[in-house]
């Protein structure tokens, strides 16, 4: 996606990030239907461009 070597921790430290937000999303989800409450909000809406990113970070299966 970029240009040049990738750098490997770097990747890992921000993988590592996501991973921790998808936890923190999914123990938030276990307790509402939406991540601002019981209604769809603009905060769910903006989380939704970020989905097909994360096929092309080959994360899409962790969704």
């Amino acid at each position: 996606m970029g240009h040049g070597e990738k750098d490997e921790e770097l990747v890992s430290s921000y993988e590592t990030q996501i991973r921790q937000c998808f936890d923190y999303y999914e123990a938030l989800l276990a307790t509402q239907t939406n991540l601002a409450g019981n209604n769809y909000t603009v905060v769910d809406i903006f989380h939704l461009p970020w989905i097909a990113f994360l096929e092309k970070l080959g994360m899409w299966h962790e969704v």
